[in-house]
């Protein structure tokens, strides 16, 4: 499952300015047929600025399938053709655009990957990255232009990134010194940001331009060891950039990088691990962290304010809209996942 979830470091981070706790404002959604046995449930992937949701439920086998969740609360769900049945399998999805186009993959019976795009009017094209035969293929997020990147796995099961034009034209690459190649973000221009592994283990952040011009970078504190480092997790319109920086003593923080390059570390005041998921037009970045109390959500404002919010179990926030409503999952005592809106900021 390509999600990713917060890593818990048990050691002090630096602070920033205090976290005001919100009323919680969550609507949480459960899709009928989702699964209430372990790590079973609703999970919620992205959210557009029409306020649709995206996301998909493992059921009572396991299996997933995704769905579609209007603003009224009307839910349709979908399975792609050729998605295995048995557990692990089935459709995920990863992300929609402002047209409603969904992206993600599917599983077969096999266990390969598939990446499919289904537009808003149903129509699904499924595709898979072929470098000599065909490879286990994800698409992790989409643009309003309907230009697609993701990642596939070669015959040594070695990542590269990709970037799918709208009319199906596939650009392959990876930033140099890359052993493992992750994209997770494209901008409307066609710019695709990520983080790739490097020969030692670490992660370092990379930005593709509309032209193919790679820049990487290390947020400051960045660690060397193997899985320390720098994760680019998602990317605005003005080309500003966040995710977690795993620093030399693996303590996790957030970080913003604004379009001059220049990168700012951050963590809600007594957090002990900081992961950023998402950005807005406004540099608004909503995430979560651990502290003594337990794990919480927050949203950083562009003036560096924090807001933390809380929800019925582990809260792990996922994406932002441009009107600042937020979506992801939380786990409850259980161990089941569902879904949730916030509203607000």
């Amino acid at each position: 499952m390509l999600r990713h979830v917060l890593g818990i470091f048990a050691a002090a981070a630096v602070a920033g300015p205090a976290a005001a706790v919100a009323k919680p404002q969550i609507v949480v959604i459960d899709v009928a047929g989702a699964g209430t046995g372990l790590y079973q449930g609703t999970f919620a992937n992205g959210i557009n600025g029409k306020n649709v949701i995206v996301g998909d439920y493992a059921d009572s086998n396991s299996n997933y399938h995704g769905y579609l969740r209007k603003p009224d609360g009307t839910v349709t769900t979908f399975d792609v053709t050729g998605a295995g049945s048995g557990s692990q399998q089935g459709t995920q999805t990863l992300g929609i655009n402002i047209h409603g186009d969904v992206i993600g993959f599917t599983t077969d019976a096999l266990g390969k990957y598939h990446a499919y795009i289904r537009a808003h009017d149903g129509t699904v094209t499924v595709y898979d990255i072929d470098d000599g035969a065909p490879r286990s293929t994800i698409a992790v997020c989409i643009n309003a232009r309907g230009m697609v990147a993701g990642t596939y796995y070669d015959a040594h099961q070695v990542e590269h990134g990709y970037k799918r034009l709208a009319g199906g034209t596939i650009e392959i690459f990876d930033p140099p010194g890359s052993i493992d190649t992750r994209v997770r973000a494209i901008d409307n221009g066609g710019a695709v940001a990520g983080y790739y592994e490097d020969g030692s283990g670490a992660f370092h952040g990379f930005l593709r331009d509309a032209h193919g011009k790679i820049a990487t970078f290390d947020a400051p504190g960045a660690g060397t060891a193997p899985f320390a480092g720098t994760t680019v997790l998602s990317i605005n319109g003005s080309g500003v950039l966040t995710g977690y920086v795993i620093d030399t003593n693996n303590i996790q923080h957030g970080f913003v990088r604004a379009k001059s390059g220049l990168i700012t570390v951050f963590d809600p005041s007594g957090s002990t691990g900081t992961e950023a998921d998402a950005i807005d037009a406004d540099d608004t970045i909503v995430g979560s962290y651990s502290d003594a109390h337990g794990n919480h959500g927050y949203l950083r404002g562009p003036d560096g304010t924090f807001t933390s919010f809380d929800g019925p179990g582990l809260i792990l926030p996922y994406a932002i809209n441009v009107y600042g409503k937020t979506t992801g999952s939380f786990r409850d005592q259980n161990n089941v996942y569902h879904a949730f809106k916030r509203n607000g900021g």
